[in-house]
């Protein structure tokens, strides 16, 4: 039996076309440069991490920030798939754990314009539960085929940053 298709995918044309902090911690002029720096190219690519399977996490300083997706073409969209390290490959003394919290969904088709988004939902991952879940969009009006779904995530489950697996 097949899944559904993952139109964020790499393999199939989906990009990471962004994915910042909204930490407050960065306040010095030096951290702010060296963020700019770094995200030119090499962030870039580590972004790409999100939606392919490298084994690895994008890591987000601080419990909040921003993903913008790329859909590989316009969609209509019903779910998103969260993905996490799971629990049992921790140390049985973590309190702390760095997995998105409470999360936001919205979904445009064009992320330079403001006002033409569509709000899909907010939503809490719980990592105690299951390392992979997904959340069905409770849509009560007509939506139109979207291309871009931007992540808004307001916590995590206490780590001093957020690692985004998949």
């Amino acid at each position: 039996k097949l899944g559904p298709t993952d139109y964020a995918a790499r393999a199939f044309g989906g990009e990471v076309v962004s994915a910042v902090t909204t930490s407050r911690h960065q306040s010095s002029i030096l951290s702010r440069m060296r963020n700019m720096i770094s995200s030119i190219y090499d962030n870039f690519q580590q972004m790409q991490c999100i939606i392919q399977n490298c084994g690895t996490c994008f890591a987000l300083e601080g419990s909040s920030g921003t993903i913008v997706l790329k859909l590989a073409m316009n969609v209509y969209v019903n779910a998103i798939t969260i993905e996490h390290i799971p629990k049992i490959s921790l140390p049985a003394k973590t309190d702390v754990y760095s997995a998105m919290k409470e999360f936001s969904v919205w979904a445009t088709n064009n992320p330079s314009k403001t006002g033409k988004e569509i709000y899909l939902g907010t939503f809490t991952f719980d990592y105690k539960q299951t390392f992979l879940e997904s959340f069905e969009f409770d849509l009560d009006h007509d939506m139109p085929s979207i291309r871009f779904v931007r992540i808004d995530i307001h916590s995590n489950h206490g780590e001093k940053f957020t690692c985004i697996y998949r």
